[in-house]
């Protein structure tokens, strides 16, 4: 068990040190099965106690031939750092995810209803759109870290791809730190666009894809989902770095009270039958590889024990 216990502190510490000042997107719920008010959320991984001050986290119009590339809502994450555990985990007002894991910055809204507004009523999350969204955008939307360097700050009134042609326009000194798209099957049209670095697609209840991107790297889940309002979670695979479908999974999840939802169809079959909670509120997801246990950590190598076979 010691020599098991420092393998893992060694291994932590070289992860470290390979991911030193850097941060990740590292899961997605932006259209959970149901009522989408309260029960959203998303998480950050990054260097420990890392400052994000010149981050944010937009959401990009991707539905429909009109309006590409428009930033619909976004995140001012300056106020937050990743927690001492290289994590950060937001929730909307009145959520029922949790409890977090130790070490990991909560960033929860605490002015209802949702994320809330903070060029309206407010938000204590830093969350701006356009309108009166307090919930973030379903249908086609890209999911975008950008860190803003001497560069503008967003707007909800910039378009980001200002002649439609599917690759962004970035204002100058942004750079884009991580991206996923997601077509989550509600009310699809071929127009659908992601500005994703990868994209998750689902399809309608006819099992029918549409959207695409000009980045390519389009991934189709397999499947219905449950509803026509579509319902699609994606989330990093362990602690991985990339974005192909080695480094990311997507699931659409079964009926049901939000806590008890399963992973019905997933991109990756280790991950069905699995629930929110066993991604970790604020803490590393589980990983399929077998010899790569350990990157999860003594708590992530716990649930795969006890974790029933199927």
């Amino acid at each position: 068990m010691k020599r098991i216990l420092s393998s893992l502190a060694v291994l932590s510490l070289a992860v470290s040190a390979t991911n030193a000042q850097s941060v990740w997107i590292n899961e997605v719920l932006a259209n959970p099965l149901g009522a989408d008010g309260g029960n959203e959320y998303f998480e950050l991984r990054g260097t420990p106690n890392m400052s994000l001050a010149g981050y944010y986290l937009l959401s990009l119009e991707g539905q429909g031939g009109t309006g590409r590339g428009d930033i619909n809502q976004f995140f001012d994450l300056g106020a937050f750092s990743i927690g001492a555990n290289g994590y950060l985990f937001a929730r909307q007002y009145n959520s029922p995810h949790g409890p977090v894991a130790p070490g990991a910055t909560l960033m929860e809204n605490t002015i209802e209803p949702g994320w809330g507004q903070a060029n309206g009523a407010g938000s204590s999350v830093g969350h701006y759109s356009d309108g009166t969204q307090t919930d973030l955008e379903n249908s086609a939307t890209t999911i975008m870290l950008v860190n803003i360097g001497t560069g503008p700050v967003p707007l909800t009134t910039m378009d980001l791809d200002t002649d439609n042609d599917g690759f962004l326009d970035l204002p100058e000194g942004w750079t884009v730190v991580d991206s996923i798209g997601l077509i989550d099957g509600n009310n699809p049209q071929a127009s659908d666009y992601s500005y994703g670095a990868i994209t998750f697609r689902a399809p309608n209840n006819n099992g029918e894809y549409f959207g695409g991107s000009a980045y390519g790297n389009v991934i189709d889940l397999p499947g219905s989902p449950p509803t026509t309002a579509g319902a699609l979670y994606v989330g990093r695979k362990g602690e991985s770095t990339g974005s192909t479908a080695d480094d990311w999974f997507g699931a659409i999840m079964r009926s049901g009270n939000i806590l008890n939802q399963k992973f019905d169809v997933t991109t990756d079959p280790f991950y069905e039958g699995l629930q929110y909670k066993d991604m970790v509120y604020g803490g590393p997801n589980p990983i399929p590889e077998p010899g790569t246990w350990a990157l999860l950590g003594l708590g992530g190598l716990a649930y795969l024990l006890r974790r029933p076979k199927r």
